[in-house]
């Protein structure tokens, strides 16, 4: 079993950082970069590795990317996935 937790805050909110961050037993796995940040676990609940794809400007393409590097997943990875920054109103 993992203890897992995500904090994903808006620029906006009162005392927000805009910041994300994943732990995975009390430890930060997240990239903590603009955009969505995932972290991979594997069926036992160990960390495989973490990502980001900043889909803030879609002509980067990131959006697309990210379905890539999620659909060529096993089956049997677990996903955490906290959004950092706006891109807007």
């Amino acid at each position: 079993m993992a203890k897992v937790a995500i904090v994903a805050e808006g620029e906006d909110d009162p005392k927000g950082t805009g910041r994300t961050s994943i732990k995975v037993n009390g430890i930060e796995r997240s990239p903590k970069l603009r955009g969505h940040n995932i972290v991979v676990l594997d069926s036992e609940r160990n960390f495989v590795m973490a990502a980001n794809f900043d889909t803030a400007d879609s002509s980067k393409g990131e959006g697309v990317k990210m379905a890539n590097f999620l659909q060529q997943l096993p089956q049997e990875r677990i996903v955490l996935i906290g959004t950092q920054g706006s891109t807007g109103e």
